[in-house]
């Protein structure tokens, strides 16, 4: 009887993700097989151990060489062959758990009364060859023979590594594997059961021609998504310059996360990034008959999975879709080529009224209703159904019929991207069935499984959909390291892939603009231009500064811009700056304390080392003769007391800083820009309609635009009107200035009427430079498609802070972004950009503790006594003026003489 039921096809697990310490096993079994790949079928190694024990006629008969609980219980006879008179109910439930669970780990499914569910084929030959069990969960030779010596607790298989010592790896596993089936359950004098030679030849599994034939069809399936990562051209995508510092960027992230140089991972993932800058774009610019474009952000559309073991050359790019998900039964195929798609999202199962009604009847309407859904779904000749929702068993039975496959529980997100890289229709009801809904198309499907420790279940299916609409979207999949180190590296490979797209953005943008993007060297972000001396206090201290330190870490990337250079923070620079001359006033002071030490009088009035020189008027001595008399050292002292605490200040300001931001400087602090954003109207000149107020944007992310999007609905939208809120400007927006804000500089936005530059070609925008220092211009370009892409928050940092860009063609030396006013053109309406320099101050508040310096006391009553005596001077000279102008007719004659003597 059992030899005349179907042999069900055995369906393919792919790839085991083994550790690292079950590779010399694996290649041990590569060799002694000659298998398509010892990864590939889940199991492999039960099913090999369970067919070396079916030798054949050529071994001594009498001998039964079954030592597995399941090749007793299908009845082996003596020469390995289906004893059909056996009993498969003759197992001891007891004996099974015993030793299942020491050797597997748990115990086998026994069905009614201990019987293992099963089926039992034929081989191509006509001999018994492989056994399948109901649920796949419950095979007993899962596990290898690595793994089962890993769970040896009691050290029953140590003679596995030391009995003997092979000359190949094929001998031993020729050794490994017979030892290992007779290993597993112990031969007892009941069953007369011999071991098997050592030197006794195995048998090659047989494996079914049509499962050899899947199992090819799937490596060739991994080789195409594998061989896309190296069939990428860099140079067409960006620059040489803008690659190397795409390089740079991606070894600065991965030695974040602990990833050395040798392990392989830095061009994996540039050609990750460069295969999804190069093959998904988004339709940002609307098209006229679309109402809203496509998300700016490229990792919208390139989604990342992380399937642990193998290796870094082992990740792919799919050209689609690939998400967790596996299909609703196992003789399903798990390979369709060109399969037709259908999206499901809503429920297929039948729901009852909410009245009592006859049990008859409601399950006639239910199957009435199963058959009609059936009906309409195969009338649209789907090759596979994606559902969001749960299929009831007699519609996926109706569906098996059918040849259709089936997968439920798909999430309404993996939905959406499926409908928008195949094309596929997302069926919202069953009454969109007579619409004729359509169906979505790709290369191939191909579902696949893999196991791994580090897995949250140990094991995971993932479904492949490639070759669907290149531009729509494409998946990366991560191989070679754990689960949860895969997480660091998507993160990476993100962000990577966000900036690679900026930086192909970027380059479109310096084309249109005429700007010379020459390769460059990387200059330090922060350098000190002076030392100070050797032996000084300033240069002892610096490996002890804060500040130099915290200075020295903002040498790295940290812009996807290779013409930008972000500087440190500027309250660091001011620390440093302090530093250097909290140390030089140091050293003056020990200078000028030696001097004193010797002659106490060098210092007392004059010292040229703290404070500028002090200027004594010998008329004012009377004034001062306290002061000078002071001792030199205390003035010394307390001249440099008030002096440090000027500088103090800033250092205390610096530290605050380090202390709030503790971590260290990474990429991903500065992929936002925080500006302060104002509107004035340019009709009043003094009248700020909207702002100042911090604004930040985040890079392609939600509070950010395109370029072209900016130009088009806030500058040459002529119905935007002032965003005032107090209603005192009733002119419209093209007649404010709009002002951007950052670092050392501002931005204007101005709009005017102006003649389109290039005839018939106003409904476009057009662009162009004009130097504000010697009027040139550079040549009017329309705006390419890429340009308008480009991230209107980058083209605002790549002001502030890009290196200097000269024009092509050597037009001017000039900054093309500083020194020239940028001007963009549509419907007879001109938008200018301009940078000027906007100096930020800073308040500087007093110490709590009020010095006194001892030299400005000097000078200020120097200057009093200086004023007095002009003061007296003045007024004697006026009174002898006066006396000498006194009239003598006056006085009487005989008193004249008097008179004149008394003047």
């Amino acid at each position: 009887m059992l030899g005349n039921m179907r042999r069900p096809e055995p369906q393919p697990t792919v790839e085991l993700a083994r550790p690292a310490t079950e590779a010399a096993f694996s290649r041990a079994s590569d060799t002694a097989h000659n298998m398509f790949d010892s990864r590939v079928l889940a199991g492999s190694a039960s099913l090999l151990a369970l067919r070396a024990t079916q030798q054949g006629p050529g071994f001594a008969g009498g001998h039964n060489y079954t030592h597995s609980p399941h090749a007793m219980d299908l009845g082996l006879d003596s020469d390995g062959r289906h004893s059909r008179s056996t009993s498969r109910t003759g197992l001891n439930a007891e004996r099974v758990g015993a030793s299942g669970d020491r050797i597997f780990g748990r115990r086998m499914s026994l069905l009614n009364g201990g019987e293992v569910s099963s089926d039992f084929g034929m081989s191509d030959d006509g001999t018994s060859s492989w056994a399948y069990f109901s649920d796949e969960r419950d095979v007993p030779f899962r596990l290898n023979a690595v793994e089962i010596a890993a769970q040896d607790d009691k050290n029953e298989c140590a003679f596995l590594s030391h009995q003997f010592e092979p000359n190949s790896e094929y001998e031993r596993a020729r050794s490994i594997l017979p030892l290992l089936v007779g290993q597993l359950h112990p031969a007892t004098p009941s069953l007369g059961i011999p071991r098997i030679p050592q030197d006794r030849p195995l048998e090659k599994p047989v494996m079914s021609t049509g499962l050899r034939k899947e199992l090819d069809i799937i490596q060739a399936f991994n080789h195409k998504a594998r061989q896309r990562l190296c069939d990428v051209n860099p140079y067409g995508i960006m620059s040489e310059f803008a690659l190397c510092h795409l390089r740079r960027i991606i070894r600065q992230l991965l030695e974040e996360i602990d990833i050395d140089e040798s392990r392989g991972w830095d061009s994996v993932v540039v050609n990750m990034a460069l295969n999804a800058v190069k093959r998904v774009k988004p339709k940002v610019k609307p098209q006229p008959q679309a109402r809203d474009g496509d998300n700016m952000d490229l990792r919208r559309y390139v989604r990342i999975k992380r399937i642990p073991g193998g290796t870094p050359n082992d990740s792919q790019y799919v050209s689609g879709i690939v998400f967790t998900k596996n299909l609703a039964h196992r003789r399903m195929p798990r390979y369709l080529e060109a399969p037709q798609i259908m999206l499901l999202t809503f429920p297929l199962e039948y729901t009852a009224p909410s009245k009592y009604v006859l049990f008859d009847d409601e399950l006639r309407v239910q199957q009435g209703f199963t058959e009609k859904l059936v009906q309409r779904i195969t009338g649209a000749a789907p090759d596979i159904v994606l559902a969001e929702k749960n299929v009831p068993r007699q519609v996926l039975e109706g569906l098996m019929r059918n040849k259709i496959s089936v997968a439920y529980g798909v999430k309404r997100s993996v939905i959406r991207a499926i409908s928008r890289c195949t094309g596929a229709e997302i069926v919202t009801s069953i009454d969109k069935f007579s619409d004729y809904p359509r169906t979505g198309v790709c290369e191939a499907i191909s579902v696949q499984t893999y196991e791994d420790e580090s897995l949250p279940e140990f094991r995971k299916s993932f479904m492949y959909l490639d070759g669907c609409i290149d531009n729509m979207g494409g998946t990366i999949v991560l191989r070679g390291e754990t689960f949860d180190k895969l997480g660091d590296i998507k993160q990476v490979v993100d962000l990577v892939v966000c900036m690679a797209y900026s930086m192909y953005l970027e380059s479109s943008l310096l084309l249109n603009e005429f700007a010379l993007a020459a390769p460059g060297k990387y200059e330090l972000a922060w350098a000190e231009e002076g030392l100070s001396p050797p032996g000084s206090a300033a240069t002892q201290s610096d490996h002890q500064s804060l500040a130099l330190k915290a200075l020295n870490e903002y040498n790295v990337v940290l812009s996807s811009s290779p013409c930008v250079r972000i500087p440190p923070p500027k309250v660091l620079v001011n620390m440093r700056e302090k530093e250097l001359a909290i140390g030089a006033i140091t050293d003056k002071f020990n200078q000028l304390t030696k001097i004193a030490r010797r002659d106490p009088y060098a210092v007392g009035g004059n010292n040229d080392g703290l404070a500028p020189q002090s200027v004594h008027s010998s008329g004012v001595s009377f004034l001062v003769s306290r002061q000078q008399s002071a001792s030199g050292s205390n003035r010394l002292r307390q001249q440099y007391e008030s002096e440090l605490a000027l500088h103090e200040s800033h250092i205390h300001e610096g530290e605050a800083f380090l202390e709030a931001n503790p971590q260290a400087v990474s990429l991903w602090d500065y992929q936002s820009i925080v500006v302060a954003y104002m509107v004035t109207c340019r009709k009043h000149e003094y009248l700020v309609c909207a702002g100042p107020r911090y604004h930040s944007i985040e890079f392609y992310g939600h509070t950010d635009v395109t370029l072209g999007q900016y130009l088009k609905d806030i500058c040459f939208d002529l119905h935007y009107d002032c965003p005032s809120s107090s209603r005192l400007c009733a002119h419209p927006m093209y007649e404010h200035r709009l002002s951007y804000i950052h670092h050392l500089g501002k931005i204007d936005v101005t709009m005017d009427e102006y003649p389109c530059p290039i005839e018939r070609m106003s409904e476009v925008i057009l662009m162009w430079g004009e130097c504000k220092i010697c009027h040139k211009q550079t040549p009017v370009t329309r705006m390419s498609d890429e340009t308008w892409c480009y991230s209107f928050g980058k083209y605002l940092e790549m002001t502030f802070y890009n290196d200097s860009l000269a024009p092509r063609a050597c037009i001017c030396p000039h900054d093309i972004h500083r020194d020239y006013v940028r001007c963009f053109t549509l419907r007879n309406m001109v938008v200018k950009f301009e940078y000027s320099a906007f100096p930020i101050w800073s308040i500087a508040a007093p110490t709590t503790p009020l010095y006194f310096n001892m030299e400005v006391s000097i000078r200020l009553k120097e200057e009093e006594a200086r004023e007095l005596r002009k003061r007296l001077d003045d007024y004697y000279a006026s009174l002898a003026s006066r006396l000498e102008a006194f009239p003598l007719e006056l006085v009487f004659d005989e008193r004249v003489d008097e008179c004149k003597r008394a003047l």
